[in-house]
């Protein structure tokens, strides 16, 4: 898995020309929404974007906001994770030949019009943007009551489907505790990844069945050996366009996880 460094996020709505931050219980009405992910030199950050627009591709969504390079070692990229294969889609968009100016997918070809929808989770990568790079996802802000993401075995990236944080262990907006798969230790479960800038490593979270509760296992490799209960760390928050990686257990079959949208709309 890689790694994730240092990424800041900001979200807001465009009410009218004027700017409303997303927090809380913020009020929507029918309005544009835009987020932005700052990602340094050399590092890379897991993102993805809760907005619908009316050009999902690739070439749109990302447009002269990513270095281009005649190949993508060469380039800033983004990484899709392909869970069936287990392994990375890698996109950048090329600077020389007679595809210059296109975006493509390593060993494929053209990608243009590769999907980025709503939610989908993916990496950037700044290796050729000198300084901190500023991506901005601009769309439609979401209004579903609720949004369903669906889970299968093995491993893959999750998102936070609305343009506001909720936690995971909040039952009124997550329905993922009556469906995960716990066990009485950490290889029995389900397990949540999700990347410490504190610790620059994964913080592990698993679901103990006998207590009905999410734990974690620290990150941090001279925190005292077991699992640190709920109530002795931070709450499990997903931020605005944040992903995580969720690991499914092979013999647990697939569910969807639905989240009620933690905002009011008209």
């Amino acid at each position: 898995m890689m790694k994730q460094t240092k990424i800041t996020w900001v979200a807001g709505i465009l009410l009218g020309g004027l700017v409303a931050t997303v927090s809380g219980q913020t009020v929507y009405s029918n309005m544009v929404g835009f987020q932005k992910v700052l990602v340094e030199n050399g590092k890379q950050a897991m993102a993805s974007t809760p907005f619908d627009n009316t050009d999902n591709t690739l070439a749109n969504v990302f447009s002269g906001q990513l270095a281009p390079g005649p190949i993508n070692t060469a380039a800033d990229n983004v990484l899709k994770w392909d869970a069936t294969a287990g392994a990375y889609r890698i996109f950048w968009e090329l600077n020389a030949g007679p595809l210059a100016g296109q975006w493509v997918e390593a060993g494929v070809g053209v990608a243009d019009n590769e999907p980025i929808n709503p939610g989908e989770g993916f990496w950037v990568t700044n290796s050729q943007t000198p300084g901190m790079n500023t991506v901005v996802f601009v769309g439609e802000v979401p209004t579903d009551p609720s949004i369903g993401i669906v889970i299968d075995p093995g491993l893959q990236m999750v998102h936070n489907p609305y343009p506001a944080e909720f936690s995971i262990r909040d039952t009124a907006l997550s329905d993922l505790n009556s469906k995960v798969s716990g066990g009485t230790n950490i290889s029995t479960s389900d397990l949540v990844f999700q990347w410490s800038q504190v610790h620059n490593a994964y913080d592990r979270y698993w679901y103990l069945s006998n207590l009905s509760k999410w734990v974690k296992v620290p990150a941090d490799p001279n925190a005292t050996s077991g699992f640190v209960g709920e109530n002795g760390v931070p709450d499990f928050v997903l931020e605005p366009g944040a992903a995580v990686w969720y690991q499914r257990r092979a013999n647990a079959g697939s569910f969807t996880w639905n989240i009620t949208r933690p905002y009011n709309v008209p």
